[in-house]
């Protein structure tokens, strides 16, 4: 393999991964970008403040850090998101915390391993004490 220089690195590493959630509810799809790693801290710092989950930030804050417009600019603020239909959440955390490894499930996909099993209905797989298990 070829040794990559600091050039082609800062370019390759600034095109963001996206994925594309058919949204059919609302006639069209929904991209998600996945965060930077500044991006990931942000996010985890707020969404995890004194070492306690701020389900709020954890799951709003997510979407709100991936979906971007066409100049990677956040379109809606976690508070605007909370006023999204709560299937729709669900369906683009779900998106969002896979294409960002962030989840049980994520990580060992990300990692190419495919030995955890999915959360049955009942099992709480978010990190904070919520009864309402986050999709991973």
């Amino acid at each position: 393999m070829t040794r990559l220089t600091r050039d082609q690195l800062l370019e390759a590493a600034t095109k963001l991964a996206t994925v594309t959630v058919p949204c059919e509810e609302l006639g069209g799809d929904v991209v998600l970008t996945r965060l930077t790693a500044n991006g990931k801290i942000d996010w985890a710092s707020r969404a995890y403040p004194d070492g306690k989950v701020d389900m709020k930030e954890y799951t709003f804050g997510l979407l709100a850090a991936s979906m971007l417009d066409d100049a990677n600019v956040a379109m809606f603020t976690a508070d605007e998101i909370g006023t999204f239909d709560d299937g729709l959440v669900l369906k683009l955390h779900a998106a969002a915390s896979k294409l960002n490894a962030i989840g049980a499930e994520a990580v060992a996909e990300t990692e190419g391993k495919s030995d955890v099993a999915p959360a049955s209905p009942g099992d709480s797989n978010s990190p904070g004490d919520s009864a309402t298990p986050i999709p991973t």
